[in-house]
């Protein structure tokens, strides 16, 4: 916020000019679209799954002030600081499972679900659908008449069950759903060229990527011509499969294009051994590495960072 560089100083400008003295590069991070105050006071601009509802922690794509924010933001960071590079996180449709606060699920929602209540439908997002010639009015009629029967069901229990495997494709055979969800890309793929244009060519920009970003609208194929590369996230992904994910990613994306962001949490990560033997398993498959959150850890924890790039 503008009061606390009044108070506390610029620190960005800081690490700039000591980059310009010492020569380290300076990466910068944004949140882009995830922002709940903004939300709360412009509910216009927000997600709105199939009934209306409002996910007011989430800008959607779709809205043009909501991408004139972005690009706004990003043209201020790179134009007035030039930083090495600038990762870009929640730019796409941010879905229903970050969830907002006290949230509680007692229906036993299976991940079909949470895909379609994260599927947006509000009002620039059906608009900018129909320009492309697509049923938006239909597809929303469709997903409110699933999610309906998945919240009056007794127990959980699949429409889809191979939702997990098939992903988008398992509604090929509703197809008025089916091209609204294929043309979701459109409105995140298309932001992201507008952000590129913005930036300052000093500065690189990567989105930050994680397994299952094609359910926010990301398809990385589509986006690495406006972007610099990609921070890959592997929060959650389990060691012995983070080699195969690396390489299949840099395989679609393109040498010196991707990197590995390291969690530093616990239990995400158990202890040295866990964090050092995460960093090996990618290494030899990505241009770089980020260990995140280390303000969020103990100063003990930091010596495991050490060790592991050693």
């Amino acid at each position: 916020m503008a009061a606390t560089v009044d108070v506390e100083g610029d620190y960005l400008r800081t690490l700039i000019n000591e980059r310009d003295k010492a020569g380290l590069n300076v990466s910068c991070w944004t949140v882009c679209l995830h922002n709940t105050r903004l939300g709360i006071y412009h509910p216009q601009h927000v997600m709105r799954k199939a009934q209306g509802d409002p996910h007011i922690y989430a800008l959607c794509p779709s809205s043009n002030a909501a991408r004139s924010y972005l690009t706004t933001m990003v043209k201020e960071i790179t134009h007035t600081y030039r930083p090495n590079r600038l990762e870009l996180e929640s730019p796409g449709f941010m879905g229903f499972s970050h969830g907002f606060h006290h949230e509680k699920d007692g229906l036993g929602l299976l991940p079909e679900d949470e895909f379609l209540l994260g599927v947006c439908f509000c009002q620039h997002c059906i608009r900018r659908a129909r320009f492309a010639g697509v049923p938006a009015s239909d597809a929303q009629k469709i997903a409110a008449q699933l999610l309906d029967r998945a919240m009056t069901r007794e127990l959980p229990s699949a429409q889809f069950p191979e939702f997990s495997v098939l992903c988008i494709e398992v509604f090929a055979r509703l197809p008025e759903l089916y091209a609204y969800l294929q043309w979701r890309c459109e409105p995140v793929t298309s932001l992201i060229a507008e952000v590129k244009s913005a930036a300052h060519p000093d500065t690189k920009l990567l989105l930050l990527d994680a397994v299952g970003s094609w359910a926010g609208g990301v398809d990385l194929k589509q986006l690495m011509p406006h972007l610099d590369g990609i921070l890959h996230c592997s929060y959650f992904t389990p060691v012995e499969d983070i080699h195969q994910l690396m390489s299949e990613t840099r395989l679609l994306v393109g040498p010196d294009k991707t990197d590995s962001r390291v969690p530093t949490f616990h239990p995400n990560v158990k202890d040295r051994n866990d964090l050092e033997t995460r960093a090996a398993q990618a290494a030899p498959v990505v241009d770089g590495m980020n260990f995140c959150n280390l303000g969020l850890v103990p100063d003990a924890r930091l010596d495991w960072i050490r060790t592991a790039v050693s």
